[in-house]
């Protein structure tokens, strides 16, 4: 689905809307499983040399001579004793996973740091026949936005949430 498409569920007609979540924490603060992030640190000696970064850290993000490291080797670390794992691990020594595991990581947060997905918030609301609004909206926000298998599901989740709320209400009515 995209932004602004209508949909079919159970008999009734939505649309949706996708709405970049503005109020969201970076993805190393708002969920577990990630490796150590420094905080935003200062390097006043332009673009044009590199940030100095303790070893086993990484440069995560660059921007206009501030910067915040990835600590890789630390990730490393925790990767193995936590036992993430990442798609195409299977035949890895424990090590090799860790490692594997912490690159996907690293590259996760780093392309979040370069805006190739972001946190969004679903909106669903219900359409009379003519494709109006009625007034019944349902949303969930802190959904990554590259995440379009998951989007569909959260839309028709909140449809039947729609659903729900409105057959209770025609039923409390009907009393």
């Amino acid at each position: 689905m995209n932004d602004g498409d209508t949909f079919q569920h159970d008999g009734a007609t939505f649309r949706v809307n996708f709405t970049d979540d503005d109020t969201a924490d970076p993805p190393w603060l708002q969920e577990d499983g990630h490796g150590p992030v420094s905080e935003w640190r200062y390097h006043g000696q332009g673009q044009g040399t590199k940030p100095p970064k303790a070893p086993g850290e990484r440069l995560l993000l660059w921007d206009r001579g501030s910067y915040r490291t990835y600590d890789f080797a630390e990730a490393c670390k925790i990767a193995r004793r936590d036992a993430w794992g990442a798609a195409g691990d299977e035949s890895m020594t424990p090590r090799q996973k860790a490692a594997h595991a912490a690159e996907a990581d690293f590259l996760r947060l780093r392309a979040w740091c370069n805006a190739e997905w972001t946190y969004v918030g679903v909106t669903v609301e219900l359409l009379d026949d003519a494709g109006e609004p009625l007034g019944l909206k349902e949303s969930l926000w802190g959904i990554e936005s590259d995440a379009s298998e998951h989007l569909d599901e959260v839309a028709h989740d909140l449809a039947d949430e729609i659903l729900l709320r409105l057959r209770a209400a025609m039923g409390s009515g009907a009393k």
